[in-house]
């Protein structure tokens, strides 16, 4: 790697996938996660391996499946991050069925260093483990001292989801909403329940920024429609069960020209440098999985995107990017109560 080459791309964070459990099997999910799968990371290579990325990232995300069914890798994962970035649990909220196990779990849990847990919650969810569910989940991670966010996921305007927004704020909770990805168990939900908020993903893509590591040991760019990719996508960085060395991967990535043209760009305008034409019809995801899964666009994309200026404008979008993120980074951390109660 030249020495004189800038670097174009930094990373926000780490969702680890501790496990494929979950007591639920929810037709939206895409890691199609459920009470029949079994597989687990392995810390052999789980541990040193986020040794490595830690330099890397800036909050480390524990989720699955259901990390609440793996509280020993929880925790060991949790020590071994040391309180150097924010440690977050990511639950469908099922342990709130056993409040005293779960009380226990929570305390190891912020014991080991996690700050956060985020809840999720869905009409997808619902069949499975209502909104009462959910906010009993929050009370007892609020009582436990540590903050809570739930995370809702549906379209704009939807009833439901304007429903559960007032009983989660009435309940002292905050939240943020997501979208649909139409990825894993989700590519067989009708169309119509995908998108809404396109006119945000027509620039530059932050997403791809925060990295995944999955239970087979798979470091990904993107922590979550990228799962399927095969080796031969641009986002797939790293085999860590193999032995690769995910540091020298991500030091690799950070100059990645492909991968910071997602960030800075977006995946349609890149597919419009080749000529390729997409729609707002198909998921800004779809286009961008397919895009950087073609090892003949990648290498093409990399050509022109090879140029002095080009490379001036990747590096000027990671300054500003980095400017932002940072603001509103300390920001979101500091505005979590020492109640439990989330401000931000």
């Amino acid at each position: 790697m030249p020495a004189e080459r800038p670097p174009f791309l930094e990373f926000t964070g780490l969702a680890v996938l501790v496990t494929a459990r979950c007591p639920f099997a929810c037709a939206h999910c895409y890691t199609r996660s459920g009470p029949k799968r079994e597989e687990r990371l392995d810390l052999a290579w789980a541990l040193p391996g986020l040794e490595a990325i830690l330099p890397h990232v800036r909050a480390v995300s524990l989720t699955g499946g259901e990390p609440f069914l793996e509280p020993e890798l929880v925790v060991a994962l949790a020590r071994q991050v040391g309180g150097r970035v924010p440690v977050s649990v990511v639950s469908a909220g099922d342990f709130a069925r056993e409040p005293g196990e779960a009380a226990r779990t929570l305390a190891a849990f912020r014991e080991a260093g996690v700050v956060l847990v985020n809840l999720s919650h869905d009409a997808h969810h619902a069949p499975f483990g209502g909104l009462e569910l959910v906010i009993s989940a929050a009370r007892l991670c609020q009582a436990a001292g540590l903050p809570v966010i739930v995370q809702l996921t549906g379209r704009p305007g939807e009833p439901a989801v304007a429903e559960a927004t007032r009983r989660l704020r009435a309940a002292g909770v905050d939240l943020f909403r997501a979208e649909l990805s139409p990825f894993g168990r989700a590519e067989r939900l009708p169309p119509e329940l995908f998108g809404g908020s396109e006119a945000a993903t027509e620039g530059g893509c932050s997403n791809l920024r925060f990295l995944s590591l999955d239970y087979r040991g798979v470091l990904r760019a993107c922590c979550g429609p990228t799962l399927d990719c095969g080796p031969e996508s641009a986002y797939v960085l790293a085999d860590l069960a193999a032995g690769d060395d995910p540091g020298a991967a991500l030091q690799a990535a950070r100059h990645d020209r492909v991968l910071a043209g997602v960030a800075a760009l977006g995946p349609r305008a890149l597919a419009a440098c080749l000529g390729r034409e997409t729609s707002s019809e198909v998921p800004v995801c779809k286009t961008c999985v397919e895009l950087l899964s073609d090892p003949e666009a990648t290498r093409r994309l990399d050509a022109l995107l090879s140029s002095r200026e080009q490379e001036r404008r990747l590096v000027a979008s990671q300054m500003i990017f980095r400017e932002t993120f940072e603001r509103d980074f300390d920001e979101a951390f500091a505005s979590v109560g020492e109640d439990g109660v989330g401000r931000g």
